[in-house]
């Protein structure tokens, strides 16, 4: 008997012969066999950690070619080590309206010449893979080592590169070194006792503010109140005082007048007979205790005046016009007062003095 056919083996049999179908469409279609293409290679001073080959290279991205070699290169006469890394350009990947034949170089030099550059760009953050990232970059200075069969294409740092050789260049050590005084310094500062004593006397001039606040908004009010009283009786004794000067100063003026006529009438009877003369001698006594006693009774409604010309000095100013010329007025009163009071005191003890005239002559 013949033995009957394995069929999983001829479902995986035919399940790889498809594969090898499909990769072979895709190998051979793709040109990259039997297509020629340019290589050029990249000098890269950093580490290429993440770089394979196969790993794609960009431009504005779009995939232009891949990877073709990663080795390392010695000098042995300066002992420095360089990476040059071969990658191969799909021509295909560059489409122009007119097909035309160019040197490669040539044309290299030219593109070189307005910035094209290549560097290092992450092409994936989760598995860390590199790659190549070509571009025009005019403001960056270009690398080229040279010494090589193959076009070069210089190259700039990557970003990542920037970013290390930036904190490479802080000087973390000495920064920690800062800190950890500050914290140290800061920890002393706030456990010291001073500290705790200034938190106490602050706190306590604080509440000592507060009372003073309120004492001033208690008081504030009482002030107003006074306040105010006081400028009602400051009105109340400018009015007063407006009804007392008034009358004061009539009477005054009312006095001088009668002290006027009087001593015209003594005039007028100097040429009267001598037995007339002893009326007059009487009446004028009269007539000089009248005068006195109107004398002593402006004296004080004169020092009434005086005070209260002092209150309204205060409340109008000592500049104001009407505090001048009350005060004149009232000096004057006091003068022509005096004056009468002497000249009485000395009729009533010399009453012939009218007639003889002062000193008996």
């Amino acid at each position: 008997m013949s033995r009957q056919a394995n069929k999983t083996a001829i479902g995986a049999f035919v399940v790889g012969a498809a594969m090898l179908a499909v990769i072979a469409v895709i190998v051979f279609g793709s040109g990259w066999i039997f297509s020629e293409r340019p290589i050029f290679v990249m000098y890269f001073e950093g580490s290429v950690k993440g770089l394979s080959i196969g790993s794609p290279v960009m431009f504005r991205g779009v995939n232009v070619g891949r990877v073709k070699s990663i080795s390392i290169k010695a000098d042995p006469r300066d002992l420095v080590l360089r990476i040059p890394v071969l990658v191969e350009i799909n021509p295909d990947a560059v489409d122009t309206e007119e097909e035309f034949e160019v040197d490669a170089e040539r044309e290299l030099e030219r593109l070189i010449d307005h910035g094209l550059r290549a560097k290092l760009d992450m092409q994936s953050l989760v598995t860390g893979l590199l790659q190549i990232e070509v571009g025009f970059f005019p403001d960056e200075k270009p690398r080229l080592v040279g010494g090589s069969r193959y076009p070069e294409i210089p190259t700039i740092p990557s970003t990542f590169e920037r970013i290390t050789r930036t904190v490479e260049s802080i000087p973390i050590e000495e920064m920690v070194k800062k800190i950890s005084s500050a914290l140290t310094g800061i920890d002393r500062m706030i456990n010291s006792p001073e500290v705790f004593e200034s938190i106490k006397n602050l706190n306590q001039t604080i509440q000592d503010a507060r009372l003073l606040v309120k004492n001033l908004d208690q008081r504030t009010g009482t002030l107003a109140l006074e306040a105010s009283d006081t400028l009602k009786g400051a009105q109340s004794l400018v009015s007063s005082m407006e009804g007392r000067i008034e009358p004061i100063s009539s009477e005054a003026v009312i006095a001088l007048r009668e002290a006027g006529l009087a001593m015209e009438k003594l005039r007028e009877t100097f040429t009267l007979e001598s037995g007339i003369q002893h009326e007059m001698i009487v009446s004028i006594s009269e007539m000089a205790e009248s005068l006195k006693k109107t004398a002593d009774a402006a004296r004080p409604a004169i020092t009434v005046g005086r005070d209260a010309l002092a209150n309204i000095g205060k409340l109008t100013g000592e500049d104001s016009v009407s505090n001048y010329q009350i005060s004149s007025l009232l000096k004057e009163l006091s003068a022509a007062a005096r004056a009468i009071r002497i000249w009485a005191e000395y009729l009533e003890r010399h009453p012939e003095a009218l007639i003889r005239g002062k000193g008996g002559r």
